[in-house]
């Protein structure tokens, strides 16, 4: 729509977390797993993107669900293209 902005922002992984519903350690592991990708990596710190919460958001509703991990990411990789 005209005049409307994409949400845009930074996120470091207990921010991801508090938003997914999960903790920032949940969000680690499933960085080092494939299920979301971080955008920038710094020493110890990981940033993500609005992008990347939808994605965490998503991606904890599955695993709650019991959808195979293969599956989660088969999804996050078609929706990441």
């Amino acid at each position: 729509m005209a005049g409307e902005h994409a949400p845009t922002g930074w996120y470091i992984p207990d921010e991801v977390g508090r938003l997914a519903g999960v903790s920032a350690r949940d969000i680690g592991q499933w960085a080092r797993r494939g299920y979301i990708q971080a955008v920038q990596s710094y020493a110890h710190s990981r940033t993500y993107t609005y992008g990347d919460v939808a994605e965490a958001m998503i991606d904890h509703w599955l695993i709650r669900d019991g959808v195979p991990r293969a599956e989660i990411l088969r999804t996050g990789s078609r929706c990441r293209r």
